[in-house]
């Protein structure tokens, strides 16, 4: 057995998970009774999370599901079919679960000024680190310990109101002219609009596009903010 740079050790394990690549051999918990060579889906990670948020100083208002922590630690924040079925075995379910840990005890945030000594205070909530991933594409854990100056200047700087993810029209690839219409049409800063792709009248190009990109109901869709700001076209 020989450790990694990454804290996770290496063990003899024949089964290889969907995780392996962020460094680490796979293996059993050494936190609980494991089989050897079993592995899990994301979407089966159903430990309860509100006690070990809380002691990171990071808790929502309610649980935060095990699966989607995990996702959002290893930096996937689109969550679709395919990523809750990813594999994932007892060590790094451990490892980016509930028994992640916090590295130092001072502040872990990537523009945190190199001369300042100041210690955290705080851990990074899941809503702060998808909405920072969104602006920034910067991949902070949750509970990353944040200092007060930090945490104060992240949350302003992805305007955490729980409401407002901007729309890069951009991003979807639309000619521009409907790109102007798409524009005119929603109002970017809501997270979610439902709208009609006919009565935007964009191209017969661009509404395949927007027809393929959305999840489709006949000619009703639900477009996600979010997504949209993710997928390139």
């Amino acid at each position: 057995m020989s450790a990694s740079s990454d804290g996770l050790t290496d063990d003899i394990y024949s089964e290889v998970c969907d995780f392996s690549y962020l460094g680490g051999g796979c293996g059993i918990s050494h936190h609980y009774s494991s089989s050897p060579n079993t592995l899990f889906k994301v979407y089966e990670c159903t430990k309860p999370t509100t006690i070990h948020l809380k002691r990171l100083n990071s808790s929502e208002s309610c649980d935060f599901p095990e699966g989607l922590l995990i996702l959002y630690r290893t930096g996937i924040f689109t969550i679709d079919a395919t990523t809750t079925q990813l594999s994932i075995c007892p060590k790094h379910r451990d490892f980016y679960g509930i028994h992640w840990k916090n590295k130092s005890a001072r502040c872990q945030h990537p523009d945190h000024p190199s001369s300042s000594k100041a210690k955290a205070d705080r851990g990074s909530s899941p809503l702060l680190c998808k909405q920072n991933w969104l602006y920034t594409r910067q991949i902070i854990p949750v509970g990353t310990g944040l200092c007060k100056q930090c945490s104060i200047k992240m949350k302003n700087f992805v305007k955490s109101d729980k409401t407002q993810v901007k729309l890069n029209i951009e991003d979807v690839g639309l000619c521009k002219q409907c790109s102007i219409k798409m524009k005119n049409f929603v109002k970017s800063d809501k997270t979610q609009v439902k709208l009609n792709i006919e009565d935007v009248g964009l191209c017969k190009q661009c509404s395949i596009k927007m027809k393929n990109f959305v999840k489709s109901d006949k000619t009703q869709v639900k477009l996600n903010i979010e997504d949209v700001a993710n997928e390139k076209f």
